[in-house]
């Protein structure tokens, strides 16, 4: 069985979450005490700032001893890249494919 566990936290710009290191520190142990894998490598941490303020591309996470990267772009509940213009033209840009296989399939676009 799978499951997705997402954390969430806020902390000051320049600084990272104390509250966020020691829930990874408890998941780590209850999965380890249950005998459950976590697949370490699917899992990152991405930060949502404001550009100007994403400065060090360190991450100072931890999960089961191994360090999570840091993921530039991430996709949740079907929203892909937490930046606005982004998200957008990946749907203009999804539809635009529909649009065409819909046009390819009629004969002949004459009115």
């Amino acid at each position: 069985m799978l499951m997705t566990l997402k954390f969430y936290s806020s902390f000051y710009v320049g600084a990272h979450s104390t509250d966020l290191a020691k829930a990874l520190d408890i998941v780590s142990e209850w999965a380890y005490m249950w005998q459950l894998k976590i697949a370490t490598s699917k899992c990152v941490a991405h930060r949502i700032s404001a550009r100007s303020q994403l400065s060090s591309n360190d991450c100072p996470y931890s999960l089961c001893d191994m360090p999570l990267k840091r993921s530039a772009s991430t996709k949740d509940l079907g929203v892909t890249n937490f930046v606005f213009d982004q998200h957008v033209a990946n749907i203009v840009h999804t539809a635009s494919a529909r649009v065409y296989l819909i046009l390819k399939s009629f004969l002949s676009r004459d009115r």
